[in-house]
């Protein structure tokens, strides 16, 4: 059977480390490492990571060992934003957010 395969933004890998979601965050964490999901993160996910503390780049690091697929923003993704942007469901100033919803949608 095929694993199923999970988008991973950067709130989900910094939130390993925030009191309010590392329940949540560590036990999927743990799916990924026992193998039972397939972690999938993409280029956005790496230019974030480069601003993060040490600890949270050290997990990220970890995750793509587990391994993980890293995915690119491609021609689909981009498209899918415009769409949210013409239906104003973000603004511009939330295109790194809007990348994510749409890199997930389309390709995972």
């Amino acid at each position: 059977m095929k694993k199923l395969r999970v988008y991973l933004d950067t709130s989900v890998i910094g939130g390993c480390f925030d009191a309010e979601f590392s329940e949540w965050s560590e036990t999927l964490m743990d799916d990924f490492r026992s193998g039972r999901y397939l972690a999938v993160v993409s280029d956005v996910v790496e230019k974030e990571i480069e601003a993060a503390p040490d600890f949270v780049r050290d997990l990220y690091t970890e995750i793509l060992e587990l391994p993980a697929e890293v995915i690119r923003v491609d021609e689909g993704a981009l498209l899918l934003v415009e769409r949210y942007m013409e239906q104003h469901v973000l603004t511009q100033r939330f295109m790194d957010d809007m990348l994510h919803i749409a890199l997930g949608a389309c390709r995972t």
